[in-house]
């Protein structure tokens, strides 16, 4: 199960985004972007449509309804990475990961960042977790960087990277907190350091080896 969630997630949000800034092969259909998305765009904008006006009409927030999406991401890049990694070493026989559980206790500043629905990540903890998210959100970030400097430049690249430039703008859209957490946020739920150091030192190596 979370092999069949986790690999294709992988692939969107992470690998499917390296090529745009470097390559001229884009990993989607040479046909034209449009004809062939329009079925997948239709049933993307009704479905988050329809989400939308389900959450307003319980109570809660747009806001609220844009976290949902935010965690819906997350959860598939990091509990699922780890699902699938647990599974891999069950099979080939290795013992079954272990975790440690963490304080649970909210000082004041937490449960206010809580209540104005601001992400907690916890400076003091440098989780994997946290790396792979951020890894993922800079990889994303880059790409659409790059992504638009080449499509400004040359009109043409809008036919084949159309698709891939459109996915890491939601990607990244869905993941400014992410950023506000690594660079800009000095309060105690911003991202460790060391989650930064290491989430930029990745992603420069995911872009220093050659992409085929």
């Amino acid at each position: 199960m979370a092999c069949g969630h986790q690999i294709p997630s992988q692939l969107s949000t992470t690998l499917r985004s390296l090529p745009c800034p470097s390559s001229k092969a884009s990993p989607y259909s040479q046909r034209s972007p449009v004809h062939g998305s329009s079925p997948f765009a239709y049933v993307a904008i009704a479905k988050n449509a329809y989400g939308l006006v389900e959450s307003l009409a319980s109570g809660d927030t747009l806001i609220g309804w844009w976290n949902i999406q935010r965690m819906w991401l997350l959860k598939r890049i990091t509990s699922y990475l780890y699902g699938m990694i647990d599974a891999i070493l069950m099979v080939m026989g290795f013992s079954k990961t272990a975790f440690t559980i963490t304080a649970k206790v909210a000082d004041a500043d937490a449960s206010k960042r809580y209540e104005q629905e601001i992400m907690e990540f916890g400076s003091s903890s440098s989780s994997p977790m946290f790396v792979v998210i951020a890894t993922t959100a800079l990889i994303n970030l880059l790409s659409l960087t790059a992504g638009l400097q080449r499509l400004i430049a040359d009109w043409d690249f809008g036919d084949q990277f159309l698709i891939q430039v459109l996915l890491c703008g939601v990607v990244v859209a869905l993941n400014l907190p992410i950023y506000e957490a690594l660079f800009l946020r000095k309060d105690n739920g911003r991202m460790a350091p060391a989650v930064a150091y290491l989430s930029l030192g990745f992603t420069a190596v995911a872009y220093l080896l050659p992409i085929v």
